[in-house]
């Protein structure tokens, strides 16, 4: 005679291998897992509810335990909704957010401009880049002689930079952006944008 686990009925729905806030890798899978009720299928809508063309699911054993792996990649936060079946007095929806893992150091650099192109006279023009992850990235408009006048942000995990200004006047900017120095990292260039040519 083979004997089998009970199953343990309707439970809460909960999520044993994350918390809210944890960093997903940008390669390989992620595993999810925790409890539901026996035998209960469980949603995960990744991109939250109102895209349920892309929720896949998974049923939990009659332990109530469940698991499920996936390939999550790109720059943005996930904000996961999970559910079961609703049943009397039991959780049966959660919502998990997972961001993405930090890159750590990298070279300072600028992708949307190079040396010599031009800005518009009139409107924002946005640069943006890398830098190290989550790094104060500090633009020196006029030069580093003027830093009452310098801007700030911040790098995303993945090493993101974007900052918008508007640039005016008929000369060129020599744009000194900066991150705090790291061992055998880029921390300093300077961009310089010219006017664009009145016809």
């Amino acid at each position: 005679m083979r004997l089998v686990p009970a199953g343990v009925g309707p439970v809460d729905l909960t999520v044993g291998s994350h918390q809210d806030g944890d960093a997903f890798a940008p390669t390989g899978q992620t595993t999810i897992s925790g409890k539901a009720s026996s035998g209960a299928t469980v949603t995960f809508y990744w991109f939250g509810k109102d895209y349920p063309q892309h929720a896949t699911t998974t049923v939990a054993n009659a332990q109530g335990d469940y698991s499920i792996s996936r390939g999550l990649g790109g720059t943005k936060p996930y904000d996961i909704v999970i559910t079961q079946p609703a049943q009397a007095g039991k959780i049966s929806e959660v919502t998990l957010r997972l961001v993405p893992e930090a890159t750590g150091p990298a070279d300072l650099t600028v992708s949307s401009h190079q040396d010599g192109d031009a800005f518009a006279p009139t409107g924002l023009t946005t640069i943006r880049g890398k830098a190290s992850s989550n790094a104060t990235v500090t633009f020196y408009w006029f030069g580093k002689d003027y830093p009452q006048y310098a801007t700030t942000t911040v790098a995303n995990a993945q090493g993101d930079y974007t900052m918008a200004r508007g640039l005016g006047g008929t000369k060129a900017y020599d744009i000194v952006i900066s991150q705090p120095e790291q061992d055998g990292k880029v921390s300093e260039m300077t961009l310089r944008l010219v006017p664009t040519p009145t016809p």
